[in-house]
């Protein structure tokens, strides 16, 4: 009887600290992953630990199926705490009708950067850091054309390090650009929605550090990115 209690609280543990460490889907290229800050299955209705301050977030088949409210006047968008300058955050996203959706990057200030979806493809942009009146802008530092077919499920994998920042959906394509102004204090993420409507699903942000092949593997994108 002891030994089967025991066994099953290993197991219960076991599955425990499985399920509070999630891996990356596909290897980083920019980072090495740190410690997990947090993971969020989005399977229910968003926790206190998100700000949901536009558009509608509603649970629905194991996501968060997230629209645009009309007289917000603004996208849809939810955010949630995240510490340090090196960061990696993986998560998986369907567009439903939605005219775009991005993972929004703020520091304590404001803007710092993006990685944009559309039906035709995805970004990693610079954001507007000082607001519509000042000199700053916003700059696209990479755009890949993929088809985004509505309905289907795809895994983003967005690495931040120094000035840099690296963006790649199931493995496979891959944008990145660097910028001085992304080397900054991170604070929050969000999560956005343009019209209807998008889902998202198992979120997770580690702290990150450099990966000391990123100079050869980023001299072969280059390669590859003059060619196209």
């Amino acid at each position: 009887m002891r030994s089967t209690f025991a066994a099953g609280f290993a197991l219960l543990a076991g599955s425990l600290a499985f399920a509070e460490d999630p891996k990356p889907a596909f290897d980083p290229l920019l980072t090495k992953l740190g410690k997990l800050q947090w993971h969020d299955d989005l399977k229910d209705k968003l926790t206190s630990d998100w700000t949901a301050a536009k558009g509608k977030w509603v649970p629905q088949d194991g996501s968060i199926l997230v629209s645009e409210v009309k007289e917000d006047m603004h996208g849809a968008v939810a955010r949630r705490k995240i510490e340090g300058t090196n960061v990696a955050i993986q998560f998986s996203f369907r567009l439903d009708g939605s005219k775009s959706t991005s993972l929004s990057i703020n520091g304590p200030k404001g803007h710092i950067c993006r990685f944009a979806v559309n039906p035709a493809g995805f970004s990693v942009n610079k954001d507007d850091t000082d607001g519509k009146n000042g000199p700053d802008k916003g700059e696209v530092l990479q755009a890949i054309k993929q088809p985004m077919k509505p309905g289907q499920w795809y895994t983003a994998l967005v690495e931040i390090c120094g000035p840099e920042i690296v963006a790649r959906i199931d493995g496979k394509d891959v944008a990145f650009g660097s910028h001085k102004a992304i080397d900054a204090p991170k604070g929050n993420l969000g999560l956005t929605c343009a019209g209807e409507t998008a889902s998202f699903k198992n979120i997770s942000v580690w702290s990150a550090e450099p990966n000391p092949s990123w100079t050869e593997t980023k001299a072969k994108l280059e390669k590859e990115k003059a060619k196209k």
